[in-house]
């Protein structure tokens, strides 16, 4: 299972010179808890609504004057299209971080992937395993009553013979 097809469609970037505030703004209207700061279309760190109230918030700085480049993650883990999400998931484990930004071949953003996206794609997985045992189950019980209903009949013949 690769990341290709499980990123979400919401990707949000800003530039480091943009302020505190306008990074709220930006992920309150989009829905987002992170904005990936990039420049020249590469991630060079990432702002978390966390980072937000512990870093600006909670400092009591000016969210005006206060930019990305100021409060920003620059220690990213970075996944390139297509890596594994086993080896996501541990290094996500390991850095005990919820977002790796997604990039091409070229060091490019495309995307980014988050721990709610993987819980998604993880429950459906799961899911499908479960329907799979539970179809399993229902072909299984089907072979077994064809199998009774065979006996009964060979049962049924053997006894309405005369001896």
């Amino acid at each position: 299972m690769d990341n290709k097809r499980k990123v979400r469609k919401t990707l949000v970037t800003a530039a480091p010179d943009t302020s505190a505030q306008t990074l709220a703004i930006l992920m309150r209207d989009r829905h987002v808890g992170a904005v990936v700061i990039t420049e020249k279309d590469r991630p060079v760190g990432i702002v978390t609504d966390r980072d937000l109230v512990s870093r600006v918030v909670a400092r009591y700085d000016d969210p005006l004057t206060i930019r990305a480049r100021d409060i920003m993650t620059s220690d990213l883990v970075i996944a390139r299209e297509g890596t594994q999400l086993a080896k996501l998931t541990e290094q996500m484990r390991a850095r005990g971080i919820r977002r790796v930004p997604i990039v091409d071949g070229k060091g490019r953003l495309v995307n980014i992937l988050t721990l709610d996206d993987m819980l998604v794609v993880f429950g459906e997985e799961i899911a499908n395993l479960g329907r799979a045992v539970v179809t399993g189950m229902g072909r299984e019980a089907r072979v077994a009553a064809r199998g009774r209903a065979s006996r009964l009949r060979s049962e049924r013949i053997a006894t309405a013979r005369p001896r």
